[in-house]
């Protein structure tokens, strides 16, 4: 019984630890955007990537760009109360 307890209580300590990396190792939209950025230059630089590979890059850009914005607008007190 106490080693069923305390193999428990060392799989929730390390699913606690894990979820508190998982959180740390989150990308922020800002920081998924620059590294969008860096890849479209990447394959503008190379000269024969595919036009469509492109536009999925950019629009993976623009989604990043519109979260960062939305994240860092002030949220209206009413919404809370919906």
């Amino acid at each position: 019984m106490k080693k069923l307890l305390k193999m428990c209580c060392k799989r929730e300590e390390s699913e606690s630890e894990n979820e508190n990396e998982a959180s740390s190792n989150a990308v922020t939209p800002s920081q998924a955007c620059a590294a969008f950025d860096t890849a479209l230059k990447w394959l503008e630089s190379k000269g024969n990537t595919h036009p469509a590979h492109l536009m999925l890059v950019k629009s993976w850009r623009d989604d990043a760009a519109q979260r960062h914005l939305k994240s860092m607008k002030q949220t209206k007190i009413t919404s809370y109360f919906k």
